[in-house]
């Protein structure tokens, strides 16, 4: 439960574990964290930013970054208690394979649909959760609670291999090495249109104005632009045909570093968006449980940041792919 001393009228719901207040007027335009710091009497900054770090402050039922600003009449929800919030609740119902394990690092291939990690605090059914029941000393490891031993992620809809980092030097190493491109990753995607046999896309990515959770292109003519430039990730993406069936098609696709849904936008913008991802427009449904569309994490590869070995993990397509496109082979 709360105890945060007295609050003032602006408080509008407070349930076991929740509290809510709107932005008043003389706020508007205010940092949330400094808004959430009145709202709950004035609490510790260290306490706010725990809150921010496992997610639990919302806007207008969306998750709240730190400097962002609000506005008048904004809704603000308080999850939960970041002593409550500050792990990730393990779950071994959740499904997922180990590919490669010794002690300082694991290999895991993650099912389409189910989503890496946790977005508030209590929240179960990601890998994540499943993590820690195998893992439990993940705990202590990564920069987020809610992604315990983590240097890298997958969208919920796409399936294939993770790195799990299981010591916190381990994490650290990894991490630098996902930030500077040292992790080769390969991976499938079926696609709709016509691809030609070989192809690269060097284009800038960006979020979207409209939309934060939506990624865009970032023609090279507009890159000088200096606000343009320092809200934009450079990003390349190669790939390989290797089956064609009607006007779908099998890609062998490679990125070095990662922009958040890198292929996806980058394949969207090439006229071949990816079966089943409506968000960057497909038009075909995938069946199966939880958002799925047809992209796969089938490679990766680096130098071990303990061991020097080097590791070099596969993982075939799921069987959705081959079944997908077997339904319209000649």
């Amino acid at each position: 439960m709360w105890s945060v001393g007295s609050r003032e009228s602006s408080v509008v719901g407070h349930e076991r574990d929740s509290l809510k207040f709107t932005v008043k007027p003389e706020q508007a335009g205010a940092r949330i964290d400094l808004v959430v710091a009145a709202g709950l009497g004035g609490i510790a900054r260290k306490r706010v930013a725990a809150l921010f770090q496992c997610g639990a402050i919302l806007v207008n039922g969306r998750q709240a970054r730190k400097g962002e600003r609000v506005e008048s009449g904004a809704e603000v929800e308080v999850t939960c208690d970041p002593e409550l919030a500050r792990k990730t609740l393990s779950d071994p119902a959740v499904p997922f394979d180990v590919a490669f394990e010794d002690p300082h690092l694991a290999v895991v291939a993650k099912p389409g649909g189910v989503p890496t990690h946790p977005n508030r605090p209590g929240e179960m059914g990601t890998l994540a959760n499943g993590l820690m029941a195998r893992w439990p000393s993940l705990a202590g490891v990564g920069h987020k609670p809610f992604e315990p031993g983590l240097p890298h992620r997958l969208d919920t809809g796409t399936s294939g291999l993770l790195v799990v980092a299981l010591s916190r030097p381990a994490f650290r190493a990894l991490r630098g090495m996902f930030e500077k491109g040292e992790v080769e990753k390969e991976y499938l995607a079926v696609v709709e249109g016509d691809p030609p046999p070989y192809g690269t896309i060097d284009l800038a990515l960006a979020h979207d104005p409209g939309d934060k959770r939506i990624m865009t292109v970032i023609p090279k003519s507009q890159i000088p632009n200096p606000k343009l430039r320092l809200r934009s990730w450079p990003a390349v993406t190669r790939f390989e045909t290797i089956r064609r069936a009607a006007r779908f098609a099998l890609l062998r696709v490679t990125i070095g570093g990662g922009v958040m849904h890198q292929i996806r936008v980058h394949l969207a913008h090439a006229g071949l968006p990816v079966v089943g991802d409506a968000l960057y427009g497909s038009t075909v449904l995938v069946e199966g449980s939880g958002p799925r569309f047809l992209l796969h994490a089938s490679r990766v590869a680096f130098e071990h940041p303990i061991t020097d070995a080097q590791i070099d993990v596969q993982s075939g397509p799921p069987g959705d792919f081959a079944s997908f496109l077997d339904r319209f082979a000649p």
